[in-house]
């Protein structure tokens, strides 16, 4: 069988998992059957991704990441999907060793904004992210324009990704409000969902003026395999 999804995991662990739920719950299919084959392979053990593009870190993500990569390759993946935004700043580094089509959720979510007629985006992402500049390079391509958070709002994002996402912890829906309200105020016309924890804190029911990455990577891993969206 090499009709599968390959489904790299673990960064965070409860992204990859939603990822899968996303994935069955869009897919349209009217039966067990008609389903995607898929392997979710979690490894929360990956080097932290923000901690390494900081460099607070040295040893990269990239070796463990084309691991899992080519074992999933190994049991019939000819698709990767990464619930990891903050990967895709390696991606360069790692897809090419992963003989599989490993799509890139940056591009992609780009690519879902301009069909909706943005051009002017907001980035809710980590500091790895920002830093680092994967969405601004995505949406470029598209003629998107993009803005980040101030220091000061960036700091919060991170508050909101690290100390309470991450740690279990329940959300401060007022402080991250506020950010919102930040990149808003500067023309953002839609806010990027640009990591997997911010996917987690709405499972769905985010504002109408998000756009949640993880459902676009979702949305492409369906059509990439085959499938209808639902």
């Amino acid at each position: 069988m090499t009709d599968i999804l390959g489904v790299i995991g673990g960064m965070g662990p409860m992204a990859g998992v939603y990822f899968c739920e996303l994935v069955t719950g869009m897919t349209a299919a009217s039966s067990d059957s008609e389903h995607l084959n898929m392997i979710l392979y979690s490894l929360p053990k990956v080097p932290d991704r923000t901690a390494f593009l900081l460099g607070r870190v040295k040893e990269s993500p990239a070796e463990a990441i084309i691991g899992i990569g080519n074992s999933l390759v190994g049991q019939g993946c000819r698709v990767i999907a990464i619930p990891c935004v903050t990967s895709f700043a390696l991606y360069d580094e790692f897809a090419p060793k992963i003989d599989a089509d490993v799509l890139h959720m940056p591009d992609e979510t780009a690519a879902y904004l301009a069909s909706l007629g943005v051009r002017k985006a907001g980035v809710l992402a980590t500091a790895g992210t920002v830093s680092t500049g994967i969405f601004t390079r995505s949406c470029s391509k598209y003629g998107i324009e993009t803005v980040v958070p101030d220091d000061d709002n960036q700091s919060a994002v991170m508050s909101v990704i690290y100390d309470q996402v991450k740690a279990g912890l329940p959300v401060d829906t007022d402080m991250f409000g506020r950010v919102c309200d930040h990149l808003l105020g500067r023309g953002a016309e839609k806010l990027i969902l640009g990591c997997t924890e911010l996917s987690l804190v709405f499972r769905g029911a985010h504002p109408e003026f998000c756009v949640d990455a993880l459902e676009v990577l979702a949305r492409a891993s369906i059509l990439k395999m085959g499938k209808q969206v639902r």
